[in-house]
């Protein structure tokens, strides 16, 4: 969710607030609600998880070192680098980017919704059996 919440800004802060705004909307709200609603269904047991073995030093210090050299070198030139882009008013790019959606991309966008609806189906009748199951044991 984070990260979903963390491109919405990277989005708004690229003047395109509107795909920022859609980011949060379907995919930090409604996308990751349906995963861990999917999540939840599968009822995933405590004793069973994978042992995951620990990042080793290296590893670490190297990805604190890169965090640490980006913030320093965003703290240094104290501002983000001017966009090139020619900025336009918000509602004059949503018109056609509306009319594309719901005329040339409607049927790609339906086939996604039931491919998700279909996926969101599955789980829920496997985590069924499978607590069925469970219960006539």
């Amino acid at each position: 969710v984070v990260s979903f919440l963390c491109l919405a800004a990277l989005f708004v802060g690229l003047d395109a607030f509107f795909i920022g705004t859609i980011q949060v909307l379907v995919y930090a709200g409604a996308v990751m609600v349906l995963f861990l609603f999917i999540i939840m269904l599968l009822d995933v047991r405590g004793d069973s998880r994978p042992v995951l073995h620990r990042l080793p030093l290296a590893a670490r210090v190297i990805a604190i070192g890169l965090v640490l050299g980006g913030v320093a070198s965003f703290l240094v030139r104290g501002r983000l680098p001017e966009s090139k882009v020619a900025t336009t008013a918000v509602g004059a790019a949503l018109k056609p980017y509306a009319h594309q959606l719901f005329t040339t991309y409607l049927l790609p966008v339906q086939v996604l919704g039931f491919l998700l609806l279909i996926a969101m189906l599955g789980v829920i009748v496997l985590s069924k059996k499978a607590s069925d199951q469970e219960d006539a044991a």
